[in-house]
């Protein structure tokens, strides 16, 4: 195997890094902005007596979901879409 001398590892890095596209401040400021904006008028007009569950990976890369009911303060982990719609299904069963 051959080890890439110091010339070669610069050229590498060199070609990346004029590859990778340049995104100005003022339209990253812009998209940071929106994205803040929709995230509060979704925090203003949600319904804060609904269940609320968001879906996540373990460090092995698992995915599984956080569930979370706002009426009893109830929290829980699913591993299963299955657990998820029991729970629901619990949930609005009583």
């Amino acid at each position: 195997m051959v080890c890439p001398n110091n010339v070669q590892v610069r050229q590498q890095l060199e070609s990346l890094y004029q590859r990778s596209p340049v995104i100005p401040a003022h339209v990253r400021l812009r998209q940071l902005a929106q994205q803040v904006g929709q995230w509060l008028l979704r925090e203003l007009t949600r319904d804060r007596t609904e269940p609320q569950i968001s879906q996540d990976s373990d460090v092995h890369g698992r995915i599984f979901w956080r569930v979370y009911d706002p009426l009893t303060q109830h929290r829980e982990i699913c591993w299963s879409e299955r657990e998820v719609r029991l729970w629901l299904e619990r949930r609005y069963s009583k």
